[in-house]
This record gives structure tokens, C-alpha cells and sequence, in this order.
């Protein structure tokens, strides 16, 4: 992502201009045109909270996701891209554990429907096929290709934009307050929290103590006699 304080500049600029545009249909724009102010003053709103310390990066691009679609188009090829690029290399092992089975379904499912759209042309069919098999070389290639399609392909937009709503959902779930999913290692004395909103869990001589629930596998590395 962007440096948000330079992204904020580009989306206040793009809204105007989409204000000036609204404002030659007098007061019946066409519905687009309507949804993409609305989505830009979304994403001003969230990029504002970001530099205002109320949303932590993370947070930031997650919410941004769905949005990027219509207000950075180049910037939702990218962080697509990105995502394929992680479920492609291990068919999804690493992504699923980092960001839980259902977002990690979602981006096969996101994967799927790019792989359907470039393939009906000769180009986006060869490219495809090559990134599946070396998505570090053909990482550009596949960003350039979908950038073109989302500009021009408005049925394309809709679906994509449907997942990574659906895949922010998910992450969000995933991190709901006060819950652990996943593996927490501690070592010796020290403390972890994991989720959004998590209490901290604490080890101190061999005990440990859990604000709220965990779920998976927690795992405490006592001291031995050669760390004394």
C-alpha cells in the first residue's frame, strides 16, 4: 500500500473530480457514478482514521480491500496479485494458517474466478498458465493483465469486489476480541495477545494466565538448568 498521507491527497482529488462530473447531470446521476463517490469518501474517511491513530495499518488495508476496486484500481491488481501469489506458492498451506481457513478459502475462490475471466483471451489464458507456475517471475505480468481487465470489465469488478468483502469478513472474524486462534508459543517468562481486542495471555514460573478464550494449541518452554 501507498503512503497513506500521499493516498489521502490522490483520493481527495479524485473525488472532487468525481463531484465536478456529478454536478453536469444536475440531480440524476447515474448510480456508478454515485457509488464511486460514496466509495471514495469511505476510504477518506478510513485513511483518516489511520493517520489519526484510530486504525492500526492492518486494520487500515483490511477495511480498504473491498474499496480499492473503485478508487485505486492499480493499487486492488497489486494486493489481488499479492494474495494469489501466497495461495499459489504452497496451494494455500502458509496463507491458510496465517489468515484462517475461510479467508483462506476465499482466496482460492478469488483465485478461481481471476483465472476464469483472463483465460477467455489467448494472452491472459498463456500468462495465467505461467504464473501458476512461477508466480514470483509472472507476478507483474498477471497485475498488468487484471489491471487492464478491471478497467474494462465492470461484471469482473463486481465479483472480485464481493470476495475481498467477503475476505475482509473473514479476517475480521478470525481476530474477534478476546479469542486465539491458531498456535501461541511461549517461551521462559513473557506474554502474547492474539485477536483483535485479545487479553494477554501470561507466562510467570510455569503458569499461565488467559483473558477471554483460546482456541488451538498453547505451548509454554519452561527454563532449564543452562538458562540459569
Amino acid at each position: 500500500m501507498t503512503d497513506p498521507r500521499q493516498f489521502l491527497l490522490k483520493l481527495t482529488d479524485n473525488l472532487n473530480a468525481l463531484l465536478e462530473k456529478e454536478a453536469g447531470y444536475n440531480a440524476d446521476p447515474p448510480l456508478p457514478l454515485h457509488n464511486q463517490i460514496a466509495d471514495h469518501r469511505t476510504a477518506i474517511r478510513l485513511t483518516e482514521q489511520h493517520l489519526a491513530g484510530d486504525l492500526t495499518a492492518a486494520e487500515w488495508q483490511a477495511e480498504l480491500q473491498p474499496l480499492l476496486l473503485a478508487v485505486a484500481p492499480h493499487e486492488a491488481a497489486q494486493t489481488i496479485v499479492d494474495l494469489l501469489s501466497q495461495y499459489v506458492a504452497d496451494q494455500g498451506a502458509a496463507l491458510r494458517q496465517t489468515v484462517g481457513e475461510q479467508a483462506g478459502a476465499i482466496v482460492a475462490e478469488l483465485l478461481a474466478a481471476v483465472q476464469a475471466h483472463l483465460r477467455q483471451q489467448p494472452t491472459g489464458a498463456m500468462i495465467v498458465t505461467e504464473f501458476e507456475q512461477d508466480p514470483d517471475t509472472f507476478h507483474k505480468p498477471l497485475a498488468k493483465t487484471l489491471r487492464q481487465a478491471l478497467e474494462t470489465t465492470a461484471d469482473l469488478t463486481a465479483v472480485l469486489q464481493t470476495l475481498l468483502t467477503r475476505y475482509r469478513d473473514a479476517l475480521v472474524e478470525s481476530a474477534e476480541p478476546g479469542s486465539a486462534a491458531g498456535n501461541i508459543t511461549i517461551s521462559g517468562t513473557g506474554s502474547a495477545a492474539q485477536g483483535r481486542g485479545a487479553r494477554a495471555v501470561t507466562a510467570t514460573g510455569g503458569s499461565i494466565a488467559i483473558g477471554g478464550n483460546a482456541g488451538g494449541n498453547i505451548t509454554m518452554g519452561g527454563r532449564n538448568k543452562d538458562d540459569e
